[in-house]
């Protein structure tokens, strides 16, 4: 006979049992997962707010900033989905906005349709 993992009760049925319902299983991989899952939350809501931050001055009609600007309004130029270098310039995309940082460090805030 084994026990459950999470809770220690007697598991009864098949013989690979390794919990004895579903609460006890879920709470232990929840429990694994926990650290993996709480750096996902936290990236996913930083990616979020640069979201907002673009979307917000794209709805104002504000399509050219600094990037003191930028990091003013709480933006993290280290946290993009993708980041791409062409002909001296930059281009920073969150999801469907790119921001082109031009070589006098000018920056325009496009959204990708």
């Amino acid at each position: 006979m084994n026990n459950c993992m999470l809770c220690g009760q007697t598991l009864f049925g098949r013989r690979d049992k390794k919990f004895c319902n579903d609460f006890c299983r879920n709470t232990y991989n929840n429990h694994l997962n926990k650290e993996n899952v709480e750096v996902i939350r936290i990236t996913n809501n930083k990616l979020k707010k640069n979201h907002k931050i673009l979307k917000n001055l794209v709805e104002l009609s504000k399509l050219s900033v600094t990037r003191t600007e930028l990091e003013l309004l709480g933006f993290d130029f280290n946290l993009v989905t993708s980041f791409d270098l062409s002909d001296g310039v930059v281009y920073r995309k969150v999801y469907d906005y790119v921001i082109q940082q031009n070589a006098d460090n000018s920056m325009i805030i496009k959204q990708i349709t």
